[in-house]
């Protein structure tokens, strides 16, 4: 009975002592291990070293209240590593009015751009921003909003032209008035004494201080009498159109 209970005792110890034979996982991983070298998938990381972020090219423009429509925020990259990316899309930092598509698709090796889609209805005017987070780097991109889209160039009777908005389904001129005659071609007399214009009750213009400086920034200063249709026989003081 003994030396059965003996022989018990020495295979335990033999079972117990067993060399670990098995391979380890290869994807286990310890402060040593690097899990890219098992997984290809993490290796094929997409990587630019530099964005040209002070020369960002802008196409189209952005009003508000206005559907954006063919606007586009194009960046420069360089150090780009030949990896495809998958579209990733970013919200403007103060609103959630806007939004920049980039598009998937597959780096340059080296240098290259990114265009990135913009697309919403801005509901205020001003500026507004991007923040991209791409390939290990990150750029600002920073858009104006006008108070309405570039309408066409007009010109009036002494030669002046001005630069015009759509807001909505109205065109607006964006620069101050600088005409010296109606669009029928009816000159309107230009008062010099302020004591005169302050009386004067017919059609006038000046300069803003008198200035012929101020035309430029300010335009023109008309009287009641030169803008009521009433008194001035129905006749516009506006450009044709």
């Amino acid at each position: 009975m003994k030396i059965i209970f003996l022989i018990l005792i020495i295979v335990s110890l033999f079972a117990s002592c067993k060399k670990e034979t098995s391979k380890p996982n290869a994807t286990s991983t310890n402060s040593n291990t690097n899990t890219s070298n098992y997984n290809d998938t993490t290796n094929k990381v997409v990587a630019i070293s530099s964005c040209l972020c002070d020369s960002v090219k802008i196409s189209g423009s952005l009003a508000k209240d206005q559907l954006t429509n063919n606007v586009t925020a194009t960046i420069t990259y360089v150090g780009g590593n030949g990896k495809t990316y998958l579209e990733s899309t970013y919200n403007t930092i103060d609103s959630s009015d806007l939004k920049a598509t980039l598009k998937a698709g597959t780096l340059e090796n080296g240098k290259g751009e990114l265009t990135f889609y913009i697309s919403g209805t801005p509901s205020k005017s001003g500026y507004v921003s991007f923040e991209i987070n791409f390939g290990g780097q990150k750029c600002l991109i920073k858009l104006k909003i006008n108070e309405g889209l570039p309408g066409p160039i007009i010109t009036d009777l002494d030669g002046n032209t001005y630069k015009t908005v759509i807001i909505g389904t109205q065109h607006w001129m964006a620069e101050n008035l600088k005409v010296s005659k109606y669009n029928d071609g009816t000159s309107i007399p230009n008062i010099v004494n302020k004591s005169e214009y302050a009386v004067f009750q017919k059609a006038a213009w000046s300069y803003y201080d008198n200035n012929p400086v101020n035309n430029t920034k300010y335009g023109k200063l008309y009287n009641y009498w030169a803008i009521s249709p009433y008194w001035n026989g129905n006749k516009n003081v506006c450009p044709s159109g």
